[in-house]
Parts: C-alpha cells; sequence; structure tokens
C-alpha cells in the first residue's frame, strides 16, 4: 500500500476504505460461508415478501447518490451489530427509558461514528408498506450489507483509472490484489443467493449494476405508446419457458446457416407474440452498457417482472444467470396451452414443466390485463368484426394487474375458455375452483402466490455455467469463427 502514495489524500483515502470494506465482507463471508443456522435460508421471503431484496437496494441505491459513503456504512453497522450481541438488530435501537434499553450507540467504537441509520429506517418504512410485519431490521442489516459490498466493486472498478501513475509492478499487484476480492466476494454471492444452480438475484450486481434499471427505463418508454407492452412481455417469457426452457429460444429468427425454424411459427406464437422490439431496443441498451453480459432469457425473465410491477402488480427478486440457447424446439412451441384447450390437458402441460394446480390457476391470472384476438374467444368475432379484432381480457381494469380477473371467472365472464374452464369444468370444483375463489377473495394472496409461480417457471431448464451463450443480437445466434 505504500505504492499509491502518489494519489491524491482523498482518492487514497476513498480506495483504502473501499479495499478494507472489500476484505472485512470476504471475511464475514468466510465465517459464514460454512453453512447457513438452523431456521435461515436464502429464500425465507420468497413468499412472504418476494420484493424484499429490490426493495432494499432500490432505496441504497437512491441513498448513495447523495452519500458515497453509505455503502460502506451500512456494511460497518451490520458488523457492529453482530458483534455486539448476535446478528439481531440490536445496534439499531434507540434509548427508551420504558422498556430499559440503553442504546449501544453509545458504545465508544459506535458513538458519533456509526452512521446510515436513516438509511435503514427508510428500508424498513418501504418494506412495512409492501409486506407489514414481515422483514425484520436484523435481515435488513445484512441484506444491506451484501447490496452494499456489489456497489464497493463498482468503486473498486471506478478507482482503476485513478492508479495509472503506479510503476506497472505495483500496479499489478494492486489490480491482483483486488482481482482475488472480487473473484471472492461474486463466487459467494452467486453461491448463497441462488434459487436453482447457477442462478442468483445478485447475479449482474457487480458486472452489470445498471441491468434492472435499463430494462425498466426501455418498457416505461414502450408501454407510453402501446398500454399492451406489459401484457405482451409476459407472455413472451411463459412461451419461451414452456417451449424449450427459459432460454430465449422464442427470440430467435429463421436462419438457415445455423438451421434455426424460428418458434415464431408456432399456432401459440404466429402473429400474435409480439413485443421483440422492445427486447431488441432492451439489448441494445444493455450492450452500450455492459457487453455481453446480460443474456437475452435473463432480459425475458426480468422484463416480465417489471412488467407486472408498472401495472400496478407484485414485485419479487428475480433469479438471474441464464444463458441463450442455440436451438429451437418447434416441436414444443406447437404444443404451448391454448385458449381453446380444456382443463385437464392445461394441468398435463404444466405438470410436465413441474408446475401444479395452484401454479395453473396463479399464472393464467396474468390474464388480468393485455388484449387477445376476438377470433380466440369463447363468442368468437361478431358480425361486424374481423379476426384482428381485439378484446379485453379483463373487462374491467384491462391495463392493471389486480385480481379482478378471478371475480370475472366466478361470473363466467372470461373471453377465454381455457380460463373459464378453471369454474366450469367437473372436475374444477376439486381442483382450482377453490384457487379461483381463494384468489379473488384476497388479492395479497394472488400476489404472493404469482411472484412464487413466476419464479418457478422461470426455472424450468435454464442454461447456465457454461452452456448456451450469450446472445449479441437475440434474434441471432452469435457466430462461430473456428
Amino acid at each position: 500500500m505504500t505504492t499509491i502514495s502518489c494519489l491524491s489524500p482523498a482518492t487514497r483515502c476513498s480506495l483504502l476504505l473501499t479495499v478494507a470494506a472489500l476484505v472485512l465482507v470476504v471475511s464475514h463471508g468466510a465465517h459464514a460461508h460454512g453453512g447457513y443456522h438452523a431456521g435461515l435460508s436464502s429464500s425465507f421471503y420468497d413468499n412472504s415478501c418476494p420484493s424484499t431484496r429490490d426493495i432494499v437496494r432500490r432505496v441504497i441505491q437512491d441513498a448513495r447518490l447523495a452519500d458515497a459513503r453509505i455503502p460502506a456504512s451500512l456494511i460497518r453497522l451490520h458488523f457492529h451489530d453482530c458483534f455486539a450481541n448476535g446478528c439481531d438488530g440490536s445496534l439499531l435501537l434507540d434509548d427508551d427509558v420504558s422498556s430499559g434499553i440503553v442504546s449501544e450507540k453509545k458504545a465508544p467504537g459506535n458513538y458519533k461514528s456509526a452512521r446510515g441509520f436513516n438509511v435503514v429506517d427508510n428500508i424498513k418504512s418501504s418494506l412495512e408498506k409492501a409486506c407489514p410485519g414481515i422483514v425484520s431490521c436484523a435481515d435488513i442489516l445484512t441484506l444491506a450489507a451484501e447490496i452494499s459490498q456489489a456497489f464497493l466493486l463498482i468503486n473498486v472498478q471506478v478507482h482503476m483509472a485513478t492508479i495509472s501513475c503506479l510503476s506497472p509492478a505495483a500496479r499489478c499487484s494492486l489490480l491482483l490484489t483486488i482481482a482475488a476480492l472480487v473473484l471472492v466476494l461474486n463466487h459467494g454471492a452467486h453461491a448463497n443467493g441462488g434459487y436453482r444452480a447457477g442462478l442468483s438475484s445478485s447475479f449482474y450486481d457487480s458486472s452489470c449494476p445498471s441491468t434492472r434499471d435499463i430494462v425498466r427505463r426501455v418498457i416505461q418508454d414502450a408501454r407510453v405508446t402501446d398500454a399492451r407492452i406489459p401484457a405482451s412481455l409476459i407472455r413472451l417469457h411463459f412461451h419461451d419457458c414452456f417451449a424449450n426452457g427459459c432460454d430465449g429460444s422464442l427470440l430467435l429468427d429463421d436462419d438457415v446457416s445455423s438451421g434455426i425454424v424460428s418458434e415464431k411459427k408456432a399456432p401459440g406464437n404466429y402473429k400474435s407474440a409480439r413485443g421483440f422490439n422492445v427486447v431488441d431496443n432492451i439489448k441494445r441498451s444493455l450492450e452500450k452498457a455492459c457487453p455481453g453480459i446480460v443474456s437475452c432469457a435473463d432480459i425475458l425473465t426480468l422484463a416480465a417482472e417489471i412488467s407486472v410491477e408498472l401495472a400496478g402488480g407484485p414485485s419479487w427478486s428475480v433469479p438471474l444467470g441464464r444463458r441463450d440457447g442455440t436451438k429451437t424446439n418447434i416441436e414444443s412451441a406447437d404444443d404451448l396451452p391454448s385458449p381453446f384447450d380444456p382443463l385437464d390437458i392445461l394441468q398435463d402441460k404444466f405438470k410436465n414443466m413441474g408446475l401444479n394446480d395452484i401454479d395453473l390457476v396463479a399464472l393464467q391470472g396474468a390474464h388480468t390485463f393485455g388484449r387477445t384476438k376476438c377470433q380466440f374467444t369463447q363468442r368468437n368475432c361478431t358480425a361486424r368484426q374481423d379476426e384482428g379484432t381485439l378484446v379485453n381480457l379483463d373487462v374491467v381494469t384491462p391495463d392493471k394487474f389486480d385480481n379482478k380477473y378471478y371475480n370475472n371467472l366466478l361470473r363466467g365472464r372470461a373471453p377465454l375458455s381455457s380460463d373459464q374452464v378453471m369454474m366450469s369444468d367437473p372436475f374444477a370444483a376439486t381442483t382450482t375452483a377453490p384457487i379461483v375463489r381463494r384468489f379473488s377473495n384476497n388479492q395479497r394472496d394472488f400476489f404472493r402466490n404469482f411472484a412464487t409461480s413466476m419464479i418457478k417457471m422461470g426455472n424450468i431448464s435454464p442454461l447456465t455455467g457454461r452452456d448456451g451463450e450469450i446472445r449479441k443480437n437475440c434474434r441471432r445466434v452469435n457466430k462461430k469463427y473456428y
């Protein structure tokens, strides 16, 4: 470290603090990696508060814009909390004579130096709005520390531009040290947060931290001129996962040279699947920000979650890290769930994907917004309508993600036969109908189960590790040069 004396005092201090914070996280992680304590799980809030991680990340992201010290401060809070009384959030307590509380904030190691409490308060306020009484303050500190370390990695990358004054040998030594820390941290982040082997909600936190913001911005811009886009993007993700696993194969165009026959030609997609231009725009924006990092399969998965949130529905932590397929499966695409399928066929198709009746009813709930062509509806097209005439899937709130869809089913007002059969089929009374009634009575229950089912669907046969590729263009497999 004596080799960085050529840096300005402010830059030197910032770099040292950043590296010190990384060392702290690595050291803490090394002790924790021996296994989870009984009762702890990385998926603990997946059902009860699936948006937990995204909410914590957003608040920290906003806070660090005005205060670059916040990530390191939050890591320190977690460290000091765990070392005082175990990781129980006791550090956050203020003095309270009536409860006999003497605050740990007054201890020499914390007094007038521990900071970031206001950010923790903001995180807690946001979580209480989304999921009242669910997420503990102790878990907020723990999750905030993990998310903060990803932001600190970004700071290290920024500082790389400032060390050009070092000799080649000194620069190499410093870079190797930091690279080793990054490697350990990335390995830990990917190993601890996974929902399926190789997938993690923090997958791009270091390599492309702006991923979610970019996807969200493009979708927001698109829906200004096309209100159908959110529903269309969910449908792309659904049809992609059901055909060949969640590998982005639906996005591929015909390509004779690569032997690709596009799944877009399948009956369930032909002239009805849409939103491909929005996916293209997302991919272009991500390639500008982080070339060759974010897969098209992950774009579809993340776009589906963001689309639901923008339409007023739930938000959840999306497992990421999928890679893109290099082939299509036209046979599977030809057998996608159809708007004319009876209940038993729908159940079989979902069961084949590892999805049960709750998943079926919850995922069909995506028909709470969007449009369909009248030729696919129970009433078909009237004399004055051509086959391309659009019909609202939810006649009450066609552009809002809510549970009104299930109320429509109870009244026999679902446009699609494949929706209404969940109430009208003779076997529905003991399988799907009770779930429909449950969701119609409790929107929060529907939202919670929808998020869980979307995560399950997103885990259908993903390509990870060295399988597949990261396409440069979502419509084409990468060219191989031998």
